[in-house]
Formats: structure tokens, sequence, C-alpha cells
């Protein structure tokens, strides 16, 4: 599934209470996307991610 948006801190709009928690994700996550970006893989290039709380 492909889908855009253009600002992370909108997906907090889509529910009262959810928060957007970018900084907080966790360590592994945090080292496999600098591990894939520092690869610069195309099929890689395009995607982001966000730890999102919902309440």
């Amino acid at each position: 599934m492909h889908w855009y948006c253009p600002g992370p801190a909108q997906l907090a709009d889509w529910r009262p209470g959810a928060r957007v928690l970018v900084a907080q994700l966790p360590l592994p996550y945090q080292q496999m996307v600098s591990a894939m970006a520092a690869q610069r893989l195309p099929q890689a290039e395009g995607y982001r991610l966000n730890l999102l709380r919902l309440p």
C-alpha cells in the first residue's frame, strides 16, 4: 500500500488524543532506519517510519 502524509504530525489529527512520538522510536528501529538510509536503497527511499500513540 502506498500513501502520502506530508507531515507526520497530521496523523495525530485522525483521532483526538493521538500523539506522534518520532523521537521515541525504540533503538533497534532507529538503527534499522539509519542503516537503510546509509545504503540509499531505491526500494526504501520513499518510506518513513513514525510511532503514533493512540489513546
